[in-house]
């Protein structure tokens, strides 16, 4: 998705993914992928950045999702490698589910409801779902894994080894609550809560 942005912004997104995933990171976009296993992918991507007019030879940002921030700095090199914050800005990290204003976690990890980000959050959502109707962004393939709750592990292991797909766990209401029921289970009475969220 972050890929599909940044061609939406005209900046030439290079990627870095499992082999498995390159040609899903090329059909949303991107003009460059690299592996994240190989230990050279930074000096390589750096190399790469020469070839573009536009970056003049160096790599000016850098997303990181789930690596690690030093294959960023190797690939961003002598253009960047330092984080600069101002004083009057507040560095902290921040819960997708914080866009919706509610709180989350207990502390002190936890969040309190946030007005600001709720509204930010509303924008956002504004945004994507009208990108959406114009066809500008596309979501990832998809795969419906039947099983209910059972299938939960079966889902996760799929991705464990390397699946390039989303999986959908489809479930159906009365199955899931009279799992979550099960005297057994702390707090049982969630079981309407969880069927109303997975179940359709």
């Amino acid at each position: 998705m972050a890929m599909q942005f940044l061609r939406l912004a005209n900046l030439v997104p290079i990627a870095t993914c499992s082999p498995n995933n390159f040609d899903l990171a090329k059909s949303f976009g991107a003009d460059e992928v690299f592996d994240y296993h190989d230990k050279n992918c930074g000096e390589k991507i750096r190399l790469t950045c020469m070839r573009y007019a536009s970056t003049k030879g160096n790599l000016r940002y850098a997303l990181d999702c789930i690596a690690n921030a030093a294959l960023c700095y190797r690939a961003i090199g002598r253009a960047g490698g330092h984080v600069a914050t101002r004083k009057v800005v507040k560095a902290e990290w921040i819960l997708g589910s914080n866009m919706f204003g509610r709180s989350t976690w207990p502390e002190r990890f936890g969040r309190q409801p946030n007005k600001e980000l709720e509204r930010f959050g509303g924008e956002v959502f504004a945004l994507f779902q009208r990108l959406l109707d114009q066809g500008k962004l596309k979501h990832h393939p998809l795969r419906v894994v039947d099983g209910g709750l059972e299938a939960v592990l079966e889902g996760v292991d799929m991705v464990r080894k390397g699946a390039s797909y989303i999986r959908i766990l489809r479930t159906s209401y009365r199955r899931c609550a009279r799992k979550v029921s099960d005297p057994r289970v702390k707090g049982s009475h969630a079981g309407s809560r969880a069927g109303s969220r997975t179940g359709n």
